[in-house]
């Protein structure tokens, strides 16, 4: 083929594929903007079930009403609608945008909505297996499984229903004045009122969420009522931080009282020997990240006066984390209590805790062996690479960033600054636009494109640079930079808030009132894991108090 010919061939094949995609695009395309049609959805829920369903061109308001007791009772009105690909399970799963779209299936003249509402109730799409996130993202995780509960429902099997029924997509709008999840907040509209009250929901969840024992419920699936086995006490040490915090700077009393609960029962139950140490956990073989986070969440108390009692548990855990220390200023992660050795591994995110509680546990001792510990930790994290896997690459480096400010002041690093702020232009090449999902997913960090932004994954991000933010300001760097981060930060927080259960989709949960002030792992997967009102919140609180200190400071400035 002459080059004339080749060119010609690519010019016409650009042109059809084109004019293609234009065409798949008019077919297939629902438009949120669009003028909406006068079809809505009224249903009626209780304990987290749908339980009546009618779909009406009228007046919705005597539908399906008067309303049980206990029940929840929702419209929506549908937007637009469009024809939906079903030749297979997976091509109709791969067809719908997860926690966006709902589907219609008719078949022998019987015709079923199975609204967001309905996806997200059974939590279709999560996007997760066992607690990690599937390779490969569709709108339905498990089509088969729905399509054999739309099939019941209609009194048929999923094999009929795929030959025969009839699918369309749709788009809803609330219409009930329910206060909309996600909310409608800007970054714009981020001020310490707005930041302080989700922060003390937050930890309010926490709070009404703790057993008896001092243990919190781990993970909850606000849909069902299920908590989920298992424990963490790393996660356990974060959360207490976190209250810890919120009771000092709020005064709240829930907090404290959970926060002191939950370091008493580390000191009582889950302190051991290792060696001549203390250390935390509950295994053979413990890690620092446990005594690190414990010594965190001690110190905080201790300086708000909750726990005095905790001065030498605080010496004694700050000890145990100089130990573990080696030369080059790196951290062995484990220690073997039987064997009586230490273990040199390392996992992500434990050199940055202990290098942040050393620093902070510094303030409480004094001994300049913490400071020093703390700082060769730091400067270990941020020494830069010799080719790639020569060290860390760039994680959720919340620990290490927090740890560069709270060392300010004893002892500056700017590498580790820029480090933090190469961090925060790294995050931001990730981050989302206005045009995601109607502007609710403005300012999440999704490092995979087609799945719908983590909020915890956000949230350590926004942590790391809020820190980031304060030693820049404390830096005196250029204004350009700190507006910079400040607006990249402040989009990721309004993102945030916007999926925090106040109330949330209330409608769908077992129990309306246990989830809120959570906040779930992703828009569509609901569960709250300790850690993800911990690291959301903990970035609000953290945000908050810096905006305080910085009216403040003017305010002084001014007399």
């Amino acid at each position: 083929m002459s080059p004339h010919a080749l060119i010609r061939f690519f010019v016409v094949y650009a042109v059809a594929l084109s004019i293609a995609c234009a065409v798949l695009r008019a077919v297939i395309y629902l438009d949120p903007h669009a003028a909406p049609s006068q079809k809505r959805i009224v249903s009626v829920w209780r304990g987290g079930q749908r339980i009546a369903q009618r779909v009406v061109t009228s007046d919705p308001r005597s539908v399906l009403m008067p309303a049980c007791p206990g029940c929840l009772r929702i419209v929506e009105r549908v937007v637009d609608e469009g024809p939906l690909i079903s030749f297979t399970p997976w091509l109709l799963a791969a067809s719908l945008v997860s926690g966006r779209d709902g589907y219609s299936v008719e078949l022998g003249g019987r015709k079923l909505y199975v609204t967001p509402s309905d996806l997200l109730a059974r939590q279709a799409s999560p996007g997760t297996r066992d607690g990690r996130p599937r390779k490969i993202r569709l709108g339905l995780d498990d089509p088969s499984g729905e399509l054999a509960l739309v099939a019941a429902e209609l009194g048929s099997d999923a094999e009929t229903l795929l030959a025969q029924g009839r699918f369309r997509r749709f788009l809803v709008r609330r219409e009930d004045g329910a206060q909309p999840w996600p909310a409608r907040i800007t970054a714009g509209e981020l001020d310490v009122p707005k930041l302080r009250a989700a922060a003390e929901a937050a930890a309010e969840y926490l709070a009404r969420n703790q057993h008896s024992d001092g243990t919190f419920v781990y993970e909850l699936l606000p849909t069902n009522g299920h908590e989920q086995p298992g424990y963490n006490w790393p996660r356990h040490g974060g959360t207490t931080l976190f209250l810890a915090e919120v009771a000092a700077w709020t005064g709240n009393p829930d907090a404290r009282r959970a926060a002191v609960a939950a370091a008493k029962l580390v000191t009582s139950s889950r302190t051991l020997s290792c060696g001549q140490h203390s250390c935390i956990g509950d295994t053979p073989r413990v890690d620092v990240g446990s005594s690190a986070l414990a010594l965190l969440s001690y110190v905080e108390l201790y300086e708000a006066g909750a726990a005095p009692e905790l001065r030498q548990p605080i010496e004694r855990l700050a000890s145990f984390l100089r130990s573990q220390q080696r030369p080059d200023g790196e951290l062995m992660h484990e220690y073997d209590r039987e064997a009586g050795r230490r273990i040199d591994v390392q996992y992500p995110y434990y050199t940055g805790e202990a290098a942040y509680a050393l620093s902070r546990a510094h303030r409480v001792t004094g001994k300049p062996e913490d400071l020093r510990a703390a700082s060769a930790a730091l400067a270990y994290l941020v020494d830069a690479w010799d080719f790639v896997g020569s060290r860390y690459m760039f994680n959720a480096e919340h620990w290490t960033c927090q740890a560069l400010e709270d060392l300010w002041d004893r002892a500056p690093n700017r590498e580790a600054l820029r480090f933090c702020l190469d961090y925060q232009s790294f995050n931001a090449r990730f981050q989302l636009g206005p045009e995601c999902e109607l502007g609710a997913y403005d300012g999440g960090i999704a490092q995979i494109p087609v799945f719908p932004p983590r909020l915890t994954g956000t949230a350590s991000r926004v942590e790391a640079g809020i820190a980031t933010l304060a030693t820049a300001i404390a830096a005196r760097s250029e204004p350009a930079v700190i507006a910079r981060v400040e607006g990249q930060l402040r989009r990721a927080l309004a993102f945030m808030m916007r999926f925090q259960f106040l109330p949330g989709p209330s409608h769908i949960f077992a129990d309306p009132l246990r989830p809120l002030g959570g906040i779930p792992g992703s828009p569509t997967e609901l569960n709250i894991r300790i850690d993800y009102p911990q690291h959301a919140a903990g970035a609000m609180l953290r945000y908050a108090q810096l905006l305080e200190r910085r009216a403040g400071a003017v305010a002084k400035a001014s007399h």
